[in-house]
């Protein structure tokens, strides 16, 4: 839980720096965490993750994120490894968000992790799979129809159901290790703040020290004693030479 919770506070941290330099205010930023985080603890995927994803799509402008976030978990839900897939349609979703037109890099990555999510995309585009993929081909696939396209597929009921509906023991841990980690991450964060202090308080104090001195005085020290030491090492090799016998 340690990870979990650390991983976290960077990520919300970071969150609510981006989000304030976007102007954004205390209540917005506030119902933004609390979607992410229900979000987070009904699925696998962690609010951390989507926090980044959130700020960065927000950051270019990009239209309805909260709902384009949850489209992603709804996508990626379809996928044999949908973690692995949710944190690729994310990074390739940024990416994708600051560029005019679809490019076939970023689409490509998408389709790979989820065929049968972007295949759902392309019905809502009113296309089949292949026609989409030609048209990203020929650059002509606006970003804004696309993302929209996600946010309404990944949210339909169906989706919503498998991104919300744990498959093994193993994902129904990850969404209890995510409620642990949301309702300890404010009682965490203070802890922390202590923490920080006291470890910035001591690396003050550490660059008052003079090292210089402490070393030369240790090697002083050790200087000093050299002689005791040749001392010990005559006596022991005269008790050695008593026994007449070479046993060492």
């Amino acid at each position: 839980m340690y990870g979990e919770l650390d991983e976290a506070s960077k990520a919300w941290q970071t969150f609510d720096g981006n989000m304030h330099q976007l102007g954004k205010s205390p209540a917005e930023i506030a119902t933004a965490k609390k979607s992410m985080q229900q979000f987070a603890q009904q699925t696998i995927y962690g609010a951390s993750d989507m926090a980044s994803t959130y700020s960065q799509l927000a950051a270019v402008g990009t239209k309805n994120v909260d709902q384009l976030v949850r489209g992603f978990g709804g996508l990626a839900a379809a996928s044999s490894n949908p973690q692995q897939a949710m944190k690729t349609l994310s990074e390739q979703a940024t990416q994708m968000a600051a560029k005019p037109m679809v490019q076939w890099q970023d689409f490509k990555l998408m389709l790979e992790q989820t065929p049968a999510g972007i295949s759902a995309v392309a019905k809502t585009m009113g296309v089949s799979t292949q026609q989409l993929i030609k048209n990203v081909q020929d650059g002509k696939v606006k970003t804004e129809d696309f993302l929209n396209a996600i946010a309404k597929t990944g949210t339909n009921a169906n989706f919503t159901k498998m991104a919300t509906q744990f498959k093994t023991v193993g994902q129904a841990i990850d969404g209890l290790k995510e409620t642990m980690a949301n309702k300890l991450q404010g009682a965490f964060d203070r802890v922390g703040k202590v923490g920080i202090k006291f470890v910035s308080d001591l690396t003050d104090q550490l660059s008052n020290v003079n090292f210089d001195g402490f070393v030369d005085g240790l090697f002083k020290t050790v200087a000093d004693m050299e002689p005791i030491f040749d001392d010990l090492k005559t006596g022991f090799d005269d008790f050695k030479k008593g026994f007449g016998c070479n046993i060492w």
